[in-house]
């Protein structure tokens, strides 16, 4: 009889547990998701269904295991969620051992935050190097301003310097700190090169810190993935603000034309360029709106993709981003410039011979920022 009360009970438990608790929670997460861009959830008993109660939040990181750092227990080994989004907020596994290594400095130094990560990414996507050599991993930024290597080095507090005649290089190679970058990079690469290069990394880092792991002060509860879905493209965050301050130039052009006023026709260009990757160019384009993608061949016959913007209309969606995501290069100074160029062509300051002169001097100030940002080795900016 006993038993039968129990057994009545338990069931009953299980069926009120699906008809009330169930829709309960589902309309307690979906009442928590909302607006969200970035949902975290940790799932010690692996519960399988969860994660369709919050999948269409936008970004779905979804954690199983555990490793500990000096005593502090950790989330580690990201599943890969097909629906995955692109969100701001989407390094939570790099924090967790960023936050663990320089606890001790947290506040003493300079310290990334979200904003800060993407522009990262979107440059080193645009001008670095994610390299593998058998056991030797690295990853690489090579520039002619090393004031921005500097800047990198303080902020990540990880990475040597290496100056050479005429460019510097921010080396990473430390297998903590390849550790780092690889949990920054993994899942919010665009480019298919980086991935394919992360990919080769995350591979040679399993296969060589599960057999050497004297550099951990932890144990990995399980090998990295790799993540090969691709953040979308927006203008919410600072991705492109990174991959312009490698890859991109402003500049005005100014060409002689009968049929103006003053016979001279004003216009300003942005332009980003890229070996190989037409498609993220497309993306950009398709994201602005305007501007079109042409192909020009280099000197080893690859294919360079060129975006160029040349609308006035256009150039206020790209003056509103670069003011609200800055860039970190000297790029900075020419873009200021070209913002100033932007609005005495929307003041109509270039109809006349004195506004003409003041953006002629401008633009020649400009040009030596573009010289100084010219990729090392190549002629042309």
């Amino acid at each position: 009889m006993v038993y039968a009360m129990l057994s009545i009970g338990v069931l009953g438990f299980i069926v009120w547990s699906r008809m009330v608790a169930s829709p309960l929670l589902k309309q307690r997460l979906n009442k928590f998701a909302v607006g969200l861009d970035n949902l975290v959830l940790w799932d010690p008993l692996y519960w399988k269904n969860l994660h369709s109660y919050i999948k269409w939040a936008g970004n779905l990181h979804f954690y199983r295991g555990l490793f500990q750092w000096n005593n502090l227990i950790i989330k580690n080994d990201i599943i890969e969620d097909p629906q995955r989004l692109y969100a701001n907020n989407c390094y939570t596994n790099f924090f967790a051992v960023y936050n663990a290594i320089f606890s001790d400095n947290i506040g003493k130094r300079n310290y990334p935050d979200n904003i800060w990560l993407g522009w990262l990414i979107g440059f080193i996507e645009g001008d670095g190097a994610i390299l593998t050599y058998k056991d030797s991993l690295s990853i690489v930024l090579t520039q002619k301003d090393s004031l921005v290597l500097e800047h990198i080095k303080e902020t990540l507090g990880i990475g040597l310097i290496c100056h050479f005649k005429g460019y510097s290089r921010l080396i990473i190679k430390k297998n903590s700190d390849i550790y780092l970058m690889i949990l920054l990079l993994n899942g919010n690469l665009v480019l298919e090169k980086r991935k394919n290069q992360l990919k080769i990394m995350i591979d040679a880092f399993n296969n060589k810190n599960f057999k050497y792991q004297e550099w951990l002060s932890y144990r990995l509860s399980d090998k990295l993935p790799f993540i090969s879905s691709s953040p979308k493209i927006s203008l919410k965050d600072s991705w492109l603000s990174g991959f312009t301050d490698a890859e991109g130039c402003f500049n005005v052009h100014i060409v002689k034309r009968k049929e103006m006023k003053i016979q001279y026709n004003v216009s300003l260009r942005f332009i980003l360029d890229q070996k190989d990757e037409e498609f993220v160019l497309q993306d950009i384009r398709n994201l602005l709106g305007f501007g079109k993608v042409s192909v020009r061949k280099g000197k080893n016959l690859r294919a360079v993709f060129r975006f160029s913007l040349h609308s006035l209309t256009a150039s206020k969606l790209i003056v509103n981003y670069f003011n609200e995501f800055g860039l970190k290069t000297t790029k900075k100074f020419s873009f200021e410039i070209w913002t100033k160029i932007y609005f005495m062509l929307m003041r109509k300051e270039h109809l006349n011979q004195e506004g003409l002169k003041t953006i002629r001097l401008l633009r020649t100030n400009m040009n030596k920022y573009i010289i100084a940002n010219r990729y090392v080795g190549s002629k042309s900016p």
